[in-house]
């Protein structure tokens, strides 16, 4: 809030074994996709940044709209993964 704007989002960090890059991924996630995550990283159905990045991509699309102002997906910088 350095510039006096507030921002309703929240940082969501995911650092899986051995991952060397980061992955930024902007489309909105619901918290509780946390608790499904969790369980698909510690069954072993995750293990690359690629692989969580598919499955985010599963639910975003059946995720309902949170109607906040600017949660909607935004295109990723040239260059950057997802």
């Amino acid at each position: 809030m350095l510039d006096q704007t507030v921002d309703p989002r929240v940082p969501f960090l995911v650092k899986l074994a051995g991952q060397q890059q980061e992955v930024v991924y902007h489309a909105p996630l619901r918290s509780l996709v946390a608790h499904d995550l969790t369980l698909a990283l510690l069954r072993g159905e995750l293990s690359q940044p690629a692989e969580v990045t598919r499955w985010f991509d599963q639910r975003v699309m059946s995720a309902p709209s949170s109607g906040l102002p600017g949660a909607e997906a935004r295109p990723h910088p040239a260059g950057s993964q997802r």
